[in-house]
């Protein structure tokens, strides 16, 4: 990485992009799915110069130097899935196209004692009746008999930022030192799943993510001759991935 200078030094950048500037996709407009989402913006800066205190200390600004910089990212992305098996509106509500069976003689033994095309939605087992509350009923889904696929997007955020500074010491005209320590986060939202999309249908498998991470690094340059030099250093870093749920 750079090191801080005699002279103050600093720069500042952005990058972005947005779907304001996109077009939708063909398959999308078929399917009446609006244009994806995308918002990317990267920006940053960086500083350095030299550590000094007017009249007590570093006051040929030669010895000690600092340098920092930081990035960030703000990234939200459409996030899409297909999924072949949705019901349609009507099916939702007891609907068939197609005989089914409505009533059977022994639920061990499974035999089907009377049939129809429609079953009241007040007969619906709990268990079916919370997973349509609470999962189907949010989505929007075909009226159409036999439409059985839904696609669906949803804004997935990937976000990232690192910090790093820096630290340069003249100990001797044959010795130099050097710290450096980087933090960074970078969390992030998957509306599939974590390593997905591992759902098919939305609002089901939603995780919220973050991966910190720090490094620690410390060095020592000596000079030995002309043609020698001799180098000593460590370094300490830290990774993770913790995950909601």
């Amino acid at each position: 990485t750079r090191s801080g200078t005699r002279d103050f030094h600093g720069s500042a950048s952005e990058f972005f992009r947005n779907d304001a500037a996109n077009a939708n996709t063909p398959y999308n407009k078929y399917k009446a799915v609006t244009r994806p989402v995308m918002r990317y913006n990267d920006f940053g800066g960086t500083f350095g110069g030299p550590l000094f205190i007017p009249g007590h200390y570093n006051q040929k600004k030669d010895k000690t130097f600092f340098f920092f910089s930081e990035e960030d990212r703000r990234v939200t992305t459409s996030v899409r899935v297909t999924s072949s098996g949705a019901p349609t509106t009507e099916l939702l509500q007891g609907n068939f196209t197609a005989p089914v069976c409505t009533l059977i003689d022994n639920p061990n033994t499974g035999n089907c004692q009377t049939t129809g095309t429609s079953i009241s939605p007040t007969k619906f087992n709990p268990i079916a009746a919370a997973y349509i509350k609470d999962i189907y009923n949010k989505m929007s889904l075909s009226s159409t008999a036999g439409n059985y696929t839904l696609v669906a997007q949803k804004p997935g955020v990937f976000n990232y930022r690192e910090e790093l500074y820096r630290l340069d010491h003249v100990l001797t005209s044959k010795i130099s030192l050097m710290f450096r320590m980087i933090n960074d986060d970078i969390p992030t939202t998957e509306p599939y799943g974590i390593f997905g999309p591992q759902a098919s249908l939305p609002g089901v498998g939603n995780t919220t993510t973050n991966s910190p991470g720090q490094q620690w690094m410390g060095r020592v340059v000596e000079q030995i001759s002309n043609r020698m030099y001799n180098e000593a250093g460590y370094a300490y870093s830290y990774g993770a991935i913790v995950s909601d749920p």
